[in-house]
């Protein structure tokens, strides 16, 4: 017999819920306006926030606020051209970081999708180096 709850307990659901009930939780705190210059760093696209972000906007404007302006998100385990672009149509490029979700996913897989992805130069310039060395404080040359 299959396990409904046994299967939706690990990191395909269980901990993208999770992760992103915490990070809007965060928000709700009201945790940014005491440190306005806090990043978070959310893996996965946002574990589904960007796609929620209306939803939620429509229940405490504070939250897209916090999201446009703290809140950054990788591509890791998310290795979904429509989602990206959802995400960028939605945040923009300058939140947005490439990174491999190791070990479940190795980063030539992930780059070798990266490099097939339509972004312009610029976006793809922000989310393969920019915006990280930006958020990290990395100089480049």
């Amino acid at each position: 017999m299959y396990d409904c709850n046994r299967s939706l307990v690990g990191a395909a659901c269980g901990f993208g819920h999770e992760t992103a009930t915490h990070a809007v939780l965060l928000m709700l705190s009201r945790l940014f306006d005491r440190h306005s210059d806090l990043p978070v760093v959310i893996g996965h696209l946002g574990e589904a926030l960007p796609f929620l972000l209306p939803r939620l906007g429509a229940a405490e404007r504070t939250v897209m606020k916090y999201f446009t302006s703290n809140v950054a998100l990788t591509t890791s385990g998310h290795l979904d051209t429509k989602a990206l672009t959802h995400t960028i149509s939605t945040i923009g490029s300058d939140r947005v970081l490439f990174s491999a979700d190791h070990p479940y996913e190795s980063m030539d897989e992930a780059a070798t999708w990266f490099d097939a992805t339509p972004l312009n130069r610029n976006a793809a310039d922000r989310i393969g180096r920019l915006d990280a060395a930006e958020l990290l404080r990395i100089p480049t040359a």
